[in-house]
């Protein structure tokens, strides 16, 4: 199935799903060796609603199979103001095999003028044999609770069959179908 559709049909059709302030964010990480530290950086085009005061939602998609120990992994964003600086982080340090999106809640304590480190992260990880950690689809969002992955709205997507976008800019998207793990996703964006 394909259609085109405006971003005014989105949002009639969402209206719950909170817009990703991380651009560049529709990336997985993978590690099965035990090789030290991996890291993806998204951007943040646009900091204007991080201000003090705000609740704030970062999230990612987390895997784990067979993992022998692990320091952590998760998706931290830092922002600065001046000489201050705010870690927007989510974190894991369970080892156990799962499949899952962790969330963490933050409140903003600088209005946000520039950013410091921004990705996702797998640290000192050693795998026994068939292990592997992935990690995928951080999303930073205003709001108190997380929502599904959605593209942030000035990303250009060219993802194949998962997402189920073929491009994506700020007036439409095109050529869109339904895919399996991320359909959700398209339910998306505040404008």
């Amino acid at each position: 199935m394909s259609v085109s559709i405006t971003k005014e049909g989105l949002v009639k059709a969402s209206g719950s799903i909170g817009a990703n302030l991380l651009a560049d964010s529709y990336y997985t990480l993978i590690q099965n060796t035990d090789s030290g530290n991996v890291y993806y950086y998204y951007t943040i085009p646009d900091l204007s609603k991080l201000t003090t005061g705000t609740k704030v939602v970062i999230s990612c998609d987390i895997e784990l199979y067979n993992v022998k120990s692990l320091s952590r992994i998760g998706a931290e964003p830092s922002f600065t103001n001046g000489s201050s600086t705010q870690w927007v982080g989510v974190w894991t340090s369970d080892k156990t095999d799962r499949k899952e999106r962790i969330f963490a809640v933050h409140t903003m304590t600088l209005n946000a003028t520039s950013t410091g480190q921004r990705g996702i992260y797998i640290q000192g990880a050693t795998y026994n044999t068939g292990g592997y950690i992935k990690i995928s689809n951080p999303k930073l969002e205003i709001g108190d609770h997380p929502t599904p992955w959605c593209p942030n709205i000035n990303d250009t997507m060219y993802v194949g069959n998962t997402c189920g976008f073929t491009e994506l800019d700020n007036n439409y998207v095109s050529d869109f179908s339904l895919g399996e793990e991320y359909m959700h996703a398209t339910e998306f964006i505040e404008w």
